[in-house]
């Protein structure tokens, strides 16, 4: 038996006075409960029967969560320290008991829960600052892209094929196509950063399109939250939908509680979709020695106008995939 997070901390909010602890899944070894204190409303996760040797791993988590490791009882405590980031935590928590039951038995279990912590610290570090500036334009971009991609292919196909924010090696993803999305504010040389090898590369797919979404400051734009707000129209009544795409938001920083820190408004200046083939100017896996890694390189896109393809005529090809 698996209990979502929510589910179980909304039904003993809803049922039980005082601190309750719920089960939330009988498929592993470790006793792992949500813990629900309902007059305070402190949410936490506890994880019990840690073994001795397990380490809690060094993490900047700020002022979110508080992480605990109690060694002499074998017990993980995360507790949740503002109820303005309950959504957060929900995702946090399913995704850590998820890592959980794909590793079976109480050390191995143990010791993917404090792996996964480590790749939750950026994220639970943004739910405090924010996203970067960099980060709130090409999250802008992404979801320009989407509705554009929506109002072609329907708003389910849209949210699904936005793989970026869950690690997927394109942005977006559909069938055999890809597509990468950047977004410049630069004034001048229209140009993008590429940041890796692999960026570019036609690799598992069939065809593969940069799309560059070109964007200035501006009284009469749109902000980040518009963006997010036009998607959130789209998805409608589809609580499921919705809760996607809620959890693709949080991958990549963007938390309702931050919605204060997100008021620039945007034009767009232009949208540029390139197709991505021989000759295309790029680095490549095949052009980087083994001993080099983390290659990074700017493209000036006025040099690459033989690629240019009409925006439209790829939702054929997109139809098909």
């Amino acid at each position: 038996m698996r209990i979502l997070a929510r589910d179980a901390a909304e039904a003993i909010h809803l049922n039980v006075d005082g601190s309750v602890r719920r089960r939330l899944t009988d498929d592993h070894e470790l006793d792992i409960y949500i813990v629900v204190d309902s007059a305070s409303r402190v949410l936490a996760l506890e994880i019990h029967q840690i073994p001795e040797g397990i380490r809690l791993p060094e993490v900047e988590v700020g002022d979110v969560i508080d992480v605990e490791l109690f060694e002499s009882d074998g017990i993980l405590r995360i507790g949740l320290l503002s109820t303005d980031y309950a959504d957060v935590f929900y995702v946090l928590v399913d995704d850590l008991v998820d890592s959980i039951i794909r590793n079976p038995g109480l050390e191995q279990g143990s010791r993917a829960v404090m792996l996964r912590l480590r790749r939750w610290e950026r994220l639970l570090e943004s739910s405090i600052n924010g996203m970067t500036a960099f980060a709130q334009k090409g999250l802008f971009g992404e979801l320009r892209v989407l509705v554009e991609v929506a109002d072609a292919m329907g708003i389910v196909r849209a949210v699904e094929s936005w793989q970026g924010p869950e690690g997927g090696t394109r942005d977006f993803g559909i069938g055999g196509i890809g597509v990468e999305v950047k977004t410049t504010s630069g004034k001048g040389l229209l140009t993008v950063r590429i940041s890796s090898e692999r960026q570019l590369e036609v690799i598992a797919v069939e065809r593969l399109y940069l799309w560059c979404v070109s964007i200035e400051k501006s009284e009469k734009g749109h902000t980040l939250n518009d963006m997010v707000d036009r998607v959130r129209e789209l998805i409608g009544s589809d609580i499921e939908l919705l809760d996607k795409f809620v959890a693709k938001l949080m991958c990549v920083g963007f938390h309702t509680a931050d919605r204060n820190r997100y008021t620039t408004q945007f034009i767009i200046r232009g949208e540029f979709v390139y197709r991505i083939e021989e000759g295309f100017p790029r680095i490549t896996s095949a052009d980087v020695p083994n001993c080099v890694f983390e290659v990074g390189y700017s493209i000036d896109l006025e040099a690459c106008e033989g690629w240019l393809c009409d925006q439209k005529s790829i939702w054929g090809e997109l139809e098909n995939a």
